[in-house]
């Protein structure tokens, strides 16, 4: 918990106080955890107990009545770096105004550490409030 409150203070250090860009809420995974959620432009960095992810948003586009879909490309390691790999988060998130959306993203990712190769598909829903 520790270290997810520094990471979530580092973020929040590099932010503009003026920026309506900076987002900051709860996923909801398929595991049935609950971790940070933070968004920057086009940034998404998600942290939980024992890893953190980092992608970066390469396609936002808007279809119709507040809904977006999004692609990007990322990360993820644990703490103590014992396994890491790429991801490829793909979604759809729902804008309710400036200040808060709601979104859900299918993650394909392959392990580079320890099984290279191994792939596997995670399921993530939140909410986050923008500032």
């Amino acid at each position: 918990m520790k270290k997810s409150l520094l990471i979530l203070l580092l973020a929040i250090s590099f932010v503009k106080a003026e920026s309506s860009e900076f987002g900051l809420g709860a996923i909801f995974d398929n595991g049935n955890s609950a971790s940070l959620a933070i968004k920057y432009n086009e940034w998404k960095l998600d942290v939980d107990g024992g890893s953190i992810a980092v992608d970066h948003l390469f396609i936002e586009r808007s279809l119709s009545g507040g809904f977006n879909w999004f692609m990007g490309l990322g990360g993820y390691t644990a703490y103590d770096l014992s396994s890491f790999g790429a991801r490829l988060p793909i979604g759809i998130d729902y804008d309710f105004s400036d200040s808060f959306d709601i979104f859900v993203e299918i993650i394909p990712a392959v392990s580079l550490n320890p099984n290279f190769g191994n792939f596997g598909t995670g399921v993530d829903g939140g909410i986050r409030i923008f500032f």
